[in-house]
């Protein structure tokens, strides 16, 4: 099921961001976090196939993951937060942007996104039409005509 079919079913708002938006939370998370490998019942946990992440205010030791959206429970995998110093001097220091300028992906990737864009709901689709092709590969790939 696409994600906006799922957002549209649980009346959550999407909002829409930039490139902007995306912040860099790369040291405070390591700062932060001591594990973030093992879940609370010494399963491991793969970051790469995490289709939703959750905190949960009552109790911030914690953080639950699901690797399927249609998986039942939470898997809760505890992290080890810092000594209290620590931790005071990650969350007030000022978090970096993430990205300078809007990403470019490659001419390949986009002329797929392109090919199928109108299956796409049209209010969404300008995010995809939008995207900058990688400005290197298309001078590589001009230079070799």
């Amino acid at each position: 099921m696409p994600l906006y079919d799922v957002a549209d079913q649980v009346n959550h708002t999407m909002v829409e961001m930039t490139y902007k938006d995306f912040r860099n939370h790369k040291s405070t998370s390591q700062q932060l976090m001591k594990n973030t490998t093992k879940t609370a019942d010494c399963g491991k946990v793969n970051w790469l196939k995490m289709k939703w992440i959750r905190y949960m205010k009552e109790d911030l030791d914690a953080i639950y993951v699901k690797e399927d959206l249609n998986d039942g429970e939470f898997k809760r995998v505890p992290v080890s937060l810092a000594k209290r110093r620590s931790k005071a001097d990650a969350l007030t220091a000022p978090t970096p942007v993430l990205y300078r300028t809007p990403q470019s992906i490659k001419k390949a990737k986009y002329q797929d996104l392109m090919s199928i864009v109108n299956d796409i709901p049209e209010d969404r689709r300008r995010f995809y039409q939008d995207m900058k092709q990688d400005p290197e590969e298309s001078n590589s790939e001009e230079s070799e005509d």
